[in-house]
């Protein structure tokens, strides 16, 4: 099944990129911008609803908002992309409102940055810092997810193409574990290789009219990544990736 997965997300990706390539590609420059401007990103969760819990008792949703923060300068300040962060950064939306102020959207591109965690089977018990917290050295890396629901899903696709090749050209490895066949995963993969899945339930991404991905920046359940993610110089890197793969999808549609 996985295999038959793979072929029809091969064909569609390498059909679609021959629609959306130009015969001469774009450089990446303000022509190609100006073709997705603005990015919309989004913090994902809230202060409140915080996501995962990191190996060392940390909120999820301080490790997307860091995150988030920094893409957004990086993406204004190297290639003056105009963005805009949905939630998070002066004031929280809660779920629900995030997804109805996204689903209005008409024109650019959506990004919803997480950090990932593992299923509770997976979880072992550590002491850090005289606190007991839970964590599991099994899986690391990222994973891009699209949803089958949005119209856009085609294009997001290729977007999701777009940046987990940029993240594995940059050395980072993705995680498979979502693809799993266990409750709570068994997320359908478009592709192994970089980690893309389809995950039609997302509520910021089913009902996107524009190209749109879920990226979860790395796993922080994970002991060693949760350190690796706390390096400034690291997260650049993660950063620098996803904005060449920006630069890339924008130079193709």
């Amino acid at each position: 099944m996985r295999r038959f997965f793979r072929a029809i997300a091969h064909w569609v990706i390498i059909g679609l990129a021959g629609l959306c390539t130009n015969s001469t590609p774009a450089t990446a420059g303000n022509s190609a911008q100006g073709k997705c401007d603005p990015i919309y990103l989004d913090i994902g969760h809230t202060a409140e609803r915080y996501g995962a819990t990191s190996a060392r008792g940390k909120k999820e949703y301080d490790y997307n908002k860091r995150f988030t923060i920094e893409l957004s300068d990086k993406l204004i300040s190297t290639v003056h992309f105009s963005t805009e962060i949905i939630s998070g950064k002066d004031k929280d939306l809660s779920l629900n409102q995030r997804a109805k102020k996204i689903r209005s959207l008409r024109s650019g591109i959506f990004l919803s940055l997480h950090h990932d965690s593992v299923q509770p089977r997976y979880l072992s018990e550590w002491s850090y810092n005289g606190q007991k917290h839970h964590y599991s050295d099994k899986f690391a890396g990222f994973s891009v997810f699209a949803s089958g629901r949005s119209p856009a899903f085609l294009k997001s696709v290729v977007l999701g193409q777009n940046i987990g090749q940029a993240l594995v050209k940059a050395g980072f490895s993705p995680t498979l574990h979502h693809a799993e066949k266990i409750t709570g995963e068994n997320r359908p993969l478009l592709n192994e290789d970089i980690g893309l899945y389809r995950y039609d339930g997302l509520a910021v991404l089913k009902s996107t009219r524009i190209p749109a991905i879920l990226v979860e920046v790395g796993v922080i359940a994970n002991r060693a990544e949760e350190e690796k993610l706390g390096d400034p110089a690291h997260r650049a890197k993660i950063q620098d990736a996803i904005l060449l793969g920006l630069k890339q999808f924008c130079s193709e549609i």
